[in-house]
């Protein structure tokens, strides 16, 4: 008898009930004789808790050895002259951690204590209905890294591609999986390793403690791409956005190398996917060397990186600098031919545009400078509040060198073409990179700083032709505002925007717990829960958990907007959103219906958010919770 790994993974990943239940109408004989059941069958104990335990053994292993699996992807065994060998303590991992995570199984008691015993069953075909549920999961993970990277954002492909690939490597014949013509078990490590040799890292400029990063993907920066960096034993994270990331040196680093790693597993996000935290676990991990780079001072590159891209600069006669295109410049990844067209109009004006250019450029020289204290004249007392906030959300320090561009807003001037980076060392060591959008008023004070969207993310949205060109303006800078609401705890903010009788729906995954026999095992069955909240429950464990948490960090994967079907200046603003916070992190799909008849006074009625597609309807709406007539559902 021999236990195949790849069943037991899948076996114990799948996290849904087991339920203790009396066999209906199923006989013992008909257990045993049938052919439809996997089976276990405990000798006659003293307890029923001691009887049921050895049925639950005796069953896994009755599925294991009688469901073929393809020993010769397993990473937990190997053969020898023929002969299958299995890593016991593995082995014995995985059967412990089975017993909470079998999905329908009967139960059947026979005899009376002191001399009772157990049978435990399940129906071959849910067993492979578990492997078939899986194998969709995996093809939605597939499109959604396609979708991703499409659009520039390597994390959230490789992301999609690996927790794939750790959920191919789970089912019973991973070599036979396809999806089209394509072997899963060789493409998507094959997939992986073509995207990570794909990115280039170049060192922009290193200054004192600080390193500035470019990464580019095909030849166009990356959108965003997470990484680590070590040096000297202190292992930190960092985002890179629109090709830009900084990491950090220890005040005794004389490194001339900087050895990066690209993330690929995410195994701390595991948590947003049950079934596949459970996968990752009990695996030993995937590893893909191509994920390690070296990057050196003095514009050296790991691989060769496009120079129309990154040059060095000619007249600059400092070795560790090189200089990346503006960011402004730069292209995007979008789904637009010409983006350009769809841009706002640059500012004119020169009198307007110097003035407006000579504020940002004092107020970013000061940062530099670490001189946080700027002259109160460049703000309003409005600006000046969030230009505070700004400072205080984490150590911000400017990436690369600034080149400014301003549009025009109505009355108001957009400036751009700034990013800075953001540190936090307590608990969890983040750093993110975020774009800032200035709004000025046209004597040139700032009145409003938010985080950018991000080129690709702003050209999608500013491409939606069919929604007037003002009002994707207007949006934009909406969601700019809302994120960054987020991301400063504007609490204030936040009960602002929303309607005093908005619908706040919150999907979420609810386990139904019960005592296992033994007293101990916790069974449980994952429901799905539709909340909803008034405006000021909402507000209120907003508040909660702003104040456990560091720092708050959104990035939207994709944004669709969606317009009132009377065409009224109300829509749903459907975002594919990344939480993360020092103590918690989520994936999910979130819907605002925003109604912007009053510029000045946005004003959100629903709020709806899914970790995923709902299995019945899929995602919420507009036409969901407005009419298109004048009246809200």
């Amino acid at each position: 008898m021999r236990y195949g790994y790849m069943l037991f993974v899948a076996l114990s990943a799948v996290c849904a009930a087991l339920l203790p239940q009396t066999a209906l109408g199923q006989s013992l004989n008909e257990i045993e004789t049938s052919g439809r059941y996997y089976y276990g069958k405990s000798g006659t104990h003293s307890t029923l808790q001691d009887a049921d335990n050895e049925a639950m053994r005796l069953l896994l292993t009755s599925i294991s050895t009688n469901v073929v699996v393809d020993v010769g992807t397993s990473h937990h065994g190997k053969v020898n002259n023929g002969v299958y060998s299995e890593n016991k303590e593995f082995r014995s991992t995985v059967m412990s951690y089975s017993y909470g995570h079998l999905t329908n199984v009967g139960q059947l008691q026979f005899g009376k204590a002191p001399e009772i015993g157990v049978v435990r069953y399940i129906l071959k075909s849910d067993v492979d209905r578990i492997f078939d549920g899986r194998r969709d999961k995996i093809y939605a993970m597939i499109d959604n890294a396609d979708m991703a990277l499409s659009k520039g954002k390597v994390d959230v492909a490789l992301r999609n591609y690996n927790w794939a690939y750790s959920l191919v490597n789970s089912l019973p014949y991973p070599s036979e999986e396809k999806c089209g013509s394509l072997n899963l078990s060789t493409w998507l490590p094959s997939r992986i390793e073509e995207i990570l040799n794909d990115i280039r890292v170049a060192v922009v400029e290193k200054r004192d403690l600080e390193a500035e990063l470019y990464f580019t993907y095909k030849g166009k920066p990356v959108t965003s791409l997470d990484f680590t960096y070590n040096d000297m034993g202190h292992e930190n994270s960092y985002t890179a956005k629109d090709g830009m990331g900084m990491i950090e040196l220890t005040p005794y680093s004389d490194s001339t190398l900087y050895n990066i790693s690209i993330e690929y597993a995410f195994a701390g996000q595991a948590m947003l996917d049950p079934e596949v935290e459970a996968v990752m676990r009990l695996q030993k991990g995937n590893l893909f060397t191509a994920a390690s780079m070296t990057a050196r001072p003095g514009g050296q590159f790991n691989k060769p990186v496009p120079q129309e891209l990154i040059q060095p600069t000619e007249t600059n006669a400092d070795p560790n600098h090189a200089e990346v295109k503006p960011l402004n410049e730069r292209e995007s990844f979008t789904f637009a031919e010409n983006p350009e067209e769809v841009r706002p109009a640059t500012l004119q004006d020169p009198d307007v545009l110097k003035h407006c250019n000579d504020v940002l450029d004092a107020i970013i020289r000061s940062v530099v400078k670490k001189d946080y204290d700027v002259d109160p004249q460049y703000f309003t007392p409005d600006g000046l509040d969030e230009y505070k906030a700004l400072i205080r959300y984490g150590r911000a320090k400017v990436v690369g060198t600034p080149k400014f561009s301003f549009s025009e807003f109505n009355d108001l001037i957009i400036g751009r073409g700034v990013q800075m980076a953001f540190s936090f060392k307590s608990g969890v060591h983040r750093n993110f990179v975020e774009d800032l959008v200035f709004t000025m008023t046209r004597d040139g004070h700032v009145c409003n700083i938010a985080f950018g969207l991000g080129k690709t993310v702003e050209d999608n949205i500013m491409c939606q032709v069919d929604i007037p060109e003002e009002s994707r303006k207007y949006l934009c800078r909406f969601i700019e505002n809302y994120q960054t609401a987020y991301a400063l705890k504007d609490l204030d903010y936040i009960s602002r925007i929303f309607d005093e009788y908005a619908k706040i729906i919150t999907v979420t995954v609810v386990p139904r717990v019960s005592r296992g026999l033994d007293g101990a095992t916790t069974f449980k069955k994952e429901l799905i829960q539709h909340r909803f909240n008034n405006k000021y429950d909402f507000l209120k464990k907003l508040k909660a958990g702003f104040e456990s948490k560091e720092f708050i960090n959104l990035r939207f994967n994709s944004v669709t907007v969606d317009q009132a079907e009377d065409k009224r200046e109300i829509y749903g603003i459907q975002l594919e959103q990344d939480y993360y916070s020092s103590n918690y992190c989520d994936h999910g799909y979130l819907l605002i219906g925003l109604n912007y008849e009053n510029k000045e006074e946005p004003s959100i009625f629903v709020r709806a958010w899914q970790p995923e597609p709902d299995p019945n309807f899929g995602l919420y709406k507009l036409p969901d919770f407005y009419k298109g007539d004048g009246g809200k559902k």
